[in-house]
């Protein structure tokens, strides 16, 4: 391997749990296609630019059974990723300092192969390595992921990108964090210059510099102002697929294929000119003006159906945090599915019942009755199709957490050791969970040996040393005792959002 050093040595990008890449949802999604798939519980996965390891790592604790292994040509984010795997003391996940394009018939074969973030920021000829990696080192029914920045999406964010690129230039010897605040500098002069004009233009890079606005500043950096940054039309990358002897197999966000979720006119005319799967979705990205996909491939030799039906469902299990609401249901974040259909009513209404806990497609079709099991089934899967994961989860092997908190809770030790790092934690269905000041202060305690009244204790002597701050609907408390009243409050509220959050294994 060239070279020892690149840019994310010099400015770390930050390291998390993508739901998206779960070999499970990989192996679902296959499975809905018509496919045979790997279960997630014992499959071998490698993934490409593993970074630190914070996407990997949670997979590795959550199904000890499988074997991992990560790359990435930064050696300073390797060597993060292997004093994490020390401390977390893993034995079924390795991590190598390599290029892609050092990845050989000596790493073996694979049955998911996960390269998210990589592919539209490094050069052809390192594009061209994934995909022979994937052709070469993926398994007969192994499946690949590749995310990548898209067309004709990606033309705004391109032009600002090279508007950043022409002011970089002369700050091009300063260090990472000099470069950004010079970047953002320009955002910000930009957007004072357009204030106030009404032209699609103004409106348009408005739109786009607030959304710089809010990302961390490694985004920035290797976003914006890395020397590569190649976005891609879809056929394009489908055409590179199959030189390469691949297949497009579908997306991980599976509702993002269903055009039968756009208004009927257009749905008529797409379908009148995109006769398959390719044009369908390159006609997609057009009506959607999409940024980026997230793309599943698999072999040419493979022959999916992407006729979807209901009883490809019946060996799954489901869950849903969706809750009754008048004639419907909602969800935590206020979206509602309105349904008259009394086998689709049951089924939620079990699954609301049992959440966060899943149960298995084909019980919820019997609770379903006297409805047909088959219509019940089609009525998951098209709520499947409209909302993903938000309105329905399905799984093959969802990891075994605990629904309810114990007395004495347990926190599986990835949250643990999360908490005591960094104000993000990765849940047992590889959720990213936002942790605030007494997360951090409860989630490492909770290894079974703390009570509930211990750990309200615990928290009660942080507020007297002054160490915690107590507050309800922003009333901070003043003393000890509202500050107990409160705690046992919010300890309650936290230790129930745990197990919602699949944190907790006890």
């Amino acid at each position: 391997m060239s070279g020892t050093t690149n840019a994310y040595d010099d400015f770390v990008y930050p390291t998390y749990a993508f739901p998206q890449t779960h070999p499970d949802l990989l192996g679902t999604l296959a499975v809905l296609f018509g496919l045979q798939a790997t279960p997630s519980d014992r499959c071998r996965v490698l993934e490409l630019g593993c970074a630190g390891g914070g996407n990997l790592l949670p997979l590795a604790a959550a199904l000890p059974n499988s074997q991992f292994v990560g790359i990435d040509y930064s050696a300073r984010q390797i060597e993060m990723a292997q004093s994490r795997l020390k401390m977390l003391g893993l034995a079924n996940i390795e991590f190598r300092h390599a290029s892609i394009t050092d990845v050989d018939a000596g790493y073996g074969q694979f049955d998911y192969i996960l390269c998210h973030g990589v592919y539209s920021w490094v050069p052809e000829n390192v594009q061209d390595a994934i995909l022979r990696v994937c052709a070469e080192n993926l398994s007969s029914k192994g499946v690949g992921y590749i995310s990548y920045n898209t067309l004709p999406g990606w033309h705004l964010r391109g032009m600002v990108r090279e508007m950043m690129s022409y002011h970089d230039a002369r700050h091009i010897n300063a260090t990472p964090q000099q470069r950004v605040a010079q970047a953002r500098a320009l955002l910000a002069f930009l957007n004072e210059a357009t204030t106030g004009q009404q032209t699609p233009y103004a409106s348009q890079l408005r739109q786009e510099l607030e959304a710089l606005r809010q990302v961390p500043d490694e985004y920035i950096y290797h976003e914006h102002l890395e020397e590569h940054n190649a976005p891609i039309y879809f056929f394009e990358f489908e055409e590179r697929l199959r030189d390469r002897g691949l297949r497009f197999l579908g997306e991980s966000h599976f509702p993002s294929m269903m055009h039968q979720n756009l208004p009927e006119p257009i749905r008529k005319r797409l379908t009148a000119v995109a006769p398959d799967l390719i044009q369908m979705e390159q006609y997609l990205d057009f009506v959607k003006n999409r940024t980026f996909r997230q793309s599943l491939i698999c072999h040419a030799s493979r022959r999916p159906s992407h006729a979807v039906t209901g009883d490809r469902l019946m060996n799954m299990v489901a869950l849903s945090s969706l809750k009754p609401s008048g004639n419907g249901f909602v969800t935590p974040g206020g979206q509602t599915v309105a349904t008259e259909q009394p086998g689709l009513r049951a089924a939620l209404t079990a699954l609301s019942e049992a959440w966060p806990l899943a149960l298995p497609v084909e019980e919820l079709c019997k609770r379903g009755a006297p409805t047909n099991p088959e219509e019940v089934a089609t009525m998951l899967l098209n709520l499947y199709a409209v909302g993903g994961a938000t309105l329905l989860g399905l799984w093959g092997h969802l990891p075994s957490y605990a629904g309810r908190p114990s007395e004495r809770p347990v926190v599986w030790p990835i949250a643990r050791w999360m908490a005591k790092e960094t104000n993000r934690a990765t849940g047992l269905r590889h959720e990213t969970v936002n942790l605030d000041q007494i997360d951090r202060q409860i989630l490492p305690l909770l290894d079974g040996s703390h009570s509930r009244s211990m750990l309200r204790d615990r928290l009660v002597e942080l507020f007297r040393k002054g160490e915690l701050t107590v507050n309800r609907e922003g009333t901070v408390a003043k003393d000890e005792h509202q500050a107990r009243a409160i705690i046992n409050d919010v300890l309650t509220q936290k230790l129930n959002r745990y197990a919602e959050l699949a944190l907790l294994t006890s």
